[in-house]
């Protein structure tokens, strides 16, 4: 075999395998993040409306992966806080603490969307985007939840609706 099929062959075998190694490492396995997650809202008012600024949110996960999901998850005062929404003028009207319990639907037709694969800051591994009706001061209000998992694994929340955006980092509880 001459030098120029030699290192034509190394050079496909070599391609062959960073091609499967990119492939193994962008798989989409979020089967790893079941289980119970915890973590604070964002504190400006620039990406909050209608949470207490001293809120946290509790997530359970009992079955995920790229086309389904079991979930809920519950707002709850963060540990240690002592001033709180209420406390303080100019924040307008927050959920009260604890809400209720809110089961999670996934939108199948997102799913089938590029925006299920969006690119966001420091580039989840997926996100889901579910929907859900959580119980409020004004009355009940549709949500539409945003669930990017990453790698570490840590889980970013984006909660909206007309009433309420929030956005929430969560890390799995030990």
């Amino acid at each position: 075999m001459d030098s120029y099929k030699l290192r034509k062959n190394c050079v496909m075998y070599s391609l062959l395998i960073g091609v499967c190694g990119f492939a193994a490492i962008s798989c989409k396995n979020v089967d790893q993040f079941q289980g119970n997650w915890k973590g604070e809202v964002s504190q400006s008012r620039l990406v909050r409306r209608g949470v207490d600024f001293c809120s946290s949110m509790e997530l359970t996960i009992d079955s995920v992966d790229s086309a389904s999901l079991t979930a809920r998850f519950q707002f709850v005062t963060k540990e240690g806080a002592t001033v709180c929404s209420n406390d303080v003028t100019g924040d307008g009207t927050v959920l009260a603490l604890p809400s209720s319990v809110v089961e999670l639907e996934l939108d199948s037709q997102f799913l089938n969307d590029s925006l299920s694969g969006m690119t966001l800051e420091e580039e989840p591994l997926f996100t889901h985007l579910a929907h859900g009706t959580l119980p409020a001061p004004w009355g009940d209000e549709p949500v539409i939840v945003f669930l990017s998992y990453y790698m570490g694994p840590k889980i970013r929340v984006r909660v909206v609706s007309r009433n309420i955006f929030a956005v929430f980092r969560l890390n799995r509880l030990k």
